[in-house]
């Protein structure tokens, strides 16, 4: 559904910056993990997620990549309002992990979340927080 990753090109690369991004009313299917990433040294700032509906589909490629179906690592100011995450339980795939995983992540305003794991595993969690602080 989406890609936004910050990193540099090369080791002399000098980071920018992405900040102050809104989506909002979306909704999609996807055949892989969409990723919001920023980098150690400069995470992404004010990301807002608002009214956000996705689908997770298998992957038609023989080499299997998605795993979680959201990904937000390296942002400070993360807000999450009224996410839904489904996935085809009709051919669920092994890679399939948790529906959010939110990682690095500074200033978490989360509420309204919908959704489970992609695994049939019990232990695997529908939203998985590494690292996060302040955060409600």
């Amino acid at each position: 559904m989406f890609k936004f990753v910050l990193k540099k090109r090369g080791p002399d690369s000098r980071l920018g910056k992405i900040e102050n991004i809104s989506i909002i009313g979306t909704q999609g299917t996807a055949r892989g993990t969409s990723l919001i990433a920023g980098n150690a040294e400069r995470p992404l700032a004010g990301i807002s997620i608002e009214r956000l509906r996705v689908k997770m589909l298998p992957e038609n490629k023989p080499d299997l990549r998605a795993t979680d179906a959201l990904m937000m690592e390296h942002v400070d100011g993360l807000t999450l309002r009224d996410i839904e995450v489904d996935w085809d339980r009709d051919s669920p795939q092994s890679t399939w992990g948790s529906a959010l995983v939110l990682r690095d992540v500074n200033d978490l305003r989360l509420s309204g979340f919908r959704g489970q794991a992609g695994s049939r595993d019990p232990a695997v969690p529908a939203i998985r927080k590494e690292r996060v602080k302040n955060g409600s």
